[in-house]
């Protein structure tokens, strides 16, 4: 999570000087040519302008996904945290039938939780039984009444199993194009165009 905080707050820095660009250099192209105050006015108008057009169109959007994103992976609550930690010790104890059982049920008892796919998942992935995993997330994904940027959650994290863990970026190639085509306004599905692009 830190990893994911440190490059947003890395990309949204450099979107931070690329918006504040145009205004240094007119401020030095103030200093460098005598203008009259109107003269200066109607320069700086149009400036202004393009500023506000460029903070619109490149900061906010980057703001609004490290908001998102610190929210998805800090959202637990202390009961989530006690049934988190029971199930890992459960599992570090030798015990990891138990441990998985512990998060179906808690599963099935809240399906509607992205939180409650999200720990068995997570589980899954630390037995090391990716296919698992990815069939939780899909069957996650077929629950009704997500919001978009939960299905979109759901797709990129599929993409990300397929890609680090499974060896098949194709697959994790088909989940992130689903995500940065039907959900291109989550934060996400940013992040899943971001994956298709590179």
């Amino acid at each position: 999570m830190l990893k994911m905080i440190f490059l947003l707050a890395r990309r949204m820095f450099i979107r931070l000087l690329l918006v504040l660009l145009p205004l240094g250099l007119f401020m030095f192209l103030a200093q460098a040519i005598p203008l009259s105050p109107l003269q200066s006015l109607l320069v700086l108008v149009p400036v202004i302008a393009f500023e506000v057009w460029l903070v619109i169109r490149h900061l906010l959007p980057v703001m609004g996904e490290l908001v998102t994103k610190t929210l998805y992976s800090s959202n637990i609550t202390t009961d989530e945290e006690v049934l988190v930690e029971a199930s890992r010790r459960m599992l570090n104890s030798g015990d990891p039938q138990g441990a998985l059982e512990l998060l179906e049920r808690y599963r099935k008892e809240n399906p509607g939780l992205v939180r409650s796919w999200l720990m068995e998942s997570s589980l899954l992935n630390d037995m090391r039984r990716y296919a698992d995993s990815v069939n939780v997330l899909q069957k996650g994904l077929e629950y009704g009444g997500w919001r978009k940027e939960d299905r979109a959650l759901f797709l990129y994290k599929i993409g990300a199993i397929y890609e680090s863990q499974l060896n098949n970026p194709d697959r994790a190639r088909k989940y992130w194009e689903e995500a940065a085509d039907k959900y291109p306004d989550t934060a996400y599905g940013r992040s899943a165009r971001d994956k298709v692009m590179f």
